[in-house]
């Protein structure tokens, strides 16, 4: 939810390069993202997609659907067709090598999460592009995975590290603020973190794959409460991707 008290839906298209048995197997293989860039960033089998139903004077799409894929972003309009299509495969400005999460602001400018390149751009929303910030590494402003992205009501920028087991907060124009996570399986640390979601009251709810919960944070990080364990019952979970919020603030 943005700042303008407008709701952002996700939903996770997830590819398999494994064979169909009786249900659909994931691979879970991942590979090097680049040889030039020989650190760990990696890529993997998923394309983000978001729709909006914020307000837009794009002539074409009133409530644009963007589509992350590994080396582009695509717009669409609300019946589907495409209407734009940008990026390429690089490591330079408005290129991806794995482009993943994707945030929109308050002012409609994107936030584009690269799991290949361990960086994020911002553009605004005609794809042209204004910054970009992050390495490989660990600690402020550096990542091994940066998955899915969120913008709270300030139009700060919460990155989810899966590999680092972190989440990092920024200003809009990517300057650090906070962070916190660690690996493990206690209160505020995370076997595998994926989704990220930010309620009315700009409290952070993350999904956690491998350690099947959800947890919520204050807006800086301090735990609130999880819930969650592994199993097909109620309140039981498996394998977590993205997270949402409806219009009452369910999760």
């Amino acid at each position: 939810m943005n700042s303008s008290g407008k709701t952002f839906f996700f939903l996770v298209v997830v590819l398999s390069m494994g064979l169909f048995s009786n249900a659909l197997n994931l691979n879970n293989s991942y590979s090097q993202a680049n040889d030039n860039i020989g650190e760990t960033c990696i890529t993997n089998n998923i394309d983000q997609v978001l729709s909006s139903d914020s307000s837009s004077d794009d002539l074409f799409a009133k409530d644009p659907v963007y589509k992350a894929g590994f080396h582009y972003i695509k717009v669409y309009n609300e019946t589907g067709h495409l209407v734009d299509s940008w990026g390429t495969k690089g490591t330079g400005d408005k290129q991806f090598l794995h482009a993943h999460g994707i945030g929109v602001n308050s002012q409609g400018d994107l936030y584009i999460s690269d799991a290949g390149n361990c960086n994020i751009q911002k553009f605004d929303k005609d794809g042209n592009f204004i910054l970009k910030w992050g390495s490989v590494g660990q600690g402020p402003g550096k990542f091994l995975q940066p998955e899915a992205i969120a913008i709270d009501s300030h139009d700060n920028v919460f990155v989810v590290d899966q590999d680092n087991k972190y989440i990092q907060k920024f200003d809009k124009d990517g300057n650090f603020i906070t962070m916190w996570g660690s690996k493990g399986t206690g209160d505020g640390q995370f076997s595998k973190p994926w989704g990220i979601v930010i309620d009315a009251n700009d409290n952070v709810y993350i999904s956690d794959q491998e350690n099947p919960s959800i947890q919520k944070f204050t807006n800086d990080g301090k735990f609130l409460k999880k819930w969650g364990t592994y199993g097909n019952g109620p309140g039981e979970l498996v394998h977590l991707h993205d997270i949402t919020l409806d219009s009452k603030g369910n999760v």
